[in-house]
């Protein structure tokens, strides 16, 4: 493994670090310090429509980098915990009322840093999401596997800011895409933005 490839692969992990992709543990209970009223505020579909795609800095109006306050302004927010993530830490997550879908989000000093999205409401411009298989991934470009809190994520060349996770391929050492199962599936595609791709 080359160089740039160790700092990629370092950076996707340290992305996934916090993500729920091997945690168990139940949420916690609602931060009391939270009235209902802001879990739950907002009241537009944050700005979907029939042709809202997944893009590399978001969905609609929820963006990475977004404050709290610029989501609830324009989205609904319908929870808002803390929960126990990877190696015991605490991250606070917030779901999203996408009209088609809900979306849970990852929030750090109140800003959004990463969409986690496990249905097939959302897909890229070139229909790629939740159900695309890996033989469909590996054809729509450049493909990368990588491994990280015990899942197999593909990335590709021209969908920075993006990341699939995988169901139906054994976890391993990362290898070429063509060695991967063609019937592997997305469960899950993470938006984290190109410029944490590029760090």
């Amino acid at each position: 493994m080359t160089i740039s490839q160790r700092v990629t692969t370092a950076g996707l992990i340290a992305i996934l670090g916090c993500s729920d992709t091997a945690d168990t543990t139940p949420d916690e209970p609602e931060d009391t310090a939270r009235s209902p009223q802001r879990s739950i505020a907002g009241t537009s579909h944050c700005g979907i429509d029939a042709g809202t795609i997944v893009g590399p800095e978001g969905i609609g109006r929820l963006r990475i980098g977004a404050t709290i306050d610029d989501v609830r302004a324009g989205c609904r927010i319908v929870r808002d915990t803390m929960r126990v993530a990877a190696e015991g830490m605490r991250e606070r997550r917030i779901t999203v009322d996408l009209g088609r879908d809900t979306v849970e989000t990852v929030v750090v000093e109140d800003r959004i840093r990463r969409i986690h999205v496990d249905g097939p409401a959302f897909r890229t411009a070139d229909d790629l999401g939740v159900g695309t298989t890996v033989d469909a991934l590996r054809r729509s470009g450049s493909a990368r596997v990588l491994a990280g809190e015990g899942s197999m994520f593909l990335t590709l060349a021209d969908k920075c800011g993006l990341s699939f996770r995988l169901d139906g391929v054994p976890f391993g050492p990362e290898r070429p895409a063509a060695d991967l199962p063609a019937d592997g599936r997305v469960v899950e595609v993470l938006v984290f933005g190109c410029e944490a791709t590029n760090q």
